[in-house]
């Protein structure tokens, strides 16, 4: 318990620097994706692994800003005593779904309505403002399961992957919307996928930390008031989390 408040407090501090770190590597690589795009548009040998590279990088530090499921996946987690493997698959399947979402969201834009990179911004915008309209729904429905009776201690997965996976990957959109602008519609979608792969492995580092730390919370877990107050701890957490996020997420695609 001692380490874990040591550990959770020093995170707790650094947490803000290890953002602004984050975000000034993904405007760092986000200069180098376009420049190897354009590399691979003139045939330049050597490249493609460096893009591939530097996607999946992209992926690993873009997955340590807000949003991508931490809280929510983490939650289910715990009032649900998740396993680590489970945690893994979760992770990698909702980062999946949001590449796929994005990638989708973009090709149905450009391809069926021929529309504009404005009109692009603002349809990802309305994308991601109702996931977090449905994450905020999934947060009071677990609420609602932990006042239940008899008490629901099992809530499906299904609905957390669709409250993460349903807001589209903001890297995914960038360099899906770049590629596609100079006539490489191919590599944008190969490196958002490799880009969902770097963004599944820090969600998966997290994620499991919270779980291998879960059983710390075993006595609670004892009793069915327990069980209760964690689940409707966990729920509200989620709500919250989704309020924020709207708000405060709301133009993220704008500030890659």
């Amino acid at each position: 318990m001692l380490a874990m408040f040591v550990s959770g407090t020093t995170l707790w501090y650094l947490w803000p620097t290890l953002m602004i770190f984050a975000f000034d590597v993904q405007r760092g690589l986000s200069g180098e994706l376009g420049e190897l795009i354009y590399d691979i548009q003139e045939n330049k040998e050597d490249v493609a692994i460096a893009f591939i590279a530097s996607s999946f990088i992209y992926g690993v530090f873009h997955a340590f800003g807000a949003g991508h499921g931490k809280v929510l996946i983490t939650s289910y987690l715990l009032t649900n005593q998740g396993t680590i493997p489970k945690a893994i698959g979760i992770c990698f399947v909702t980062s999946m779904i949001q590449t796929f979402v994005a990638i989708v969201t973009v090709e149905i834009m450009l391809a069926i309505f021929a529309s504009s990179m404005r009109d692009i911004h603002s349809a990802i915008e309305t994308t991601i403002t109702l996931s977090y309209v449905f994450v905020i729904g999934v947060g009071a429905y677990i609420m609602y399961q932990a006042s239940r009776l008899p008490l629901v201690q099992e809530r499906s997965v299904y609905g957390i992957m669709a409250a993460v996976g349903m807001r589209p990957c903001t890297g995914a959109v960038m360099v899906i919307m770049l590629a596609n602008m100079i006539g490489l519609r191919g590599i944008g979608i190969i490196s958002a996928i490799v880009m969902a792969g770097g963004t599944a492995f820090t969600t998966s580092v997290i994620t499991c930390l919270a779980v291998s730390g879960k059983d710390t919370l075993a006595s609670v877990f004892k009793t069915k008031k327990g069980i209760r107050i964690v689940q409707f701890a966990g729920g509200f957490l989620v709500a919250v989390f989704g309020y924020l996020l709207m708000y405060t997420d709301k133009h993220a695609l704008l500030q890659i």
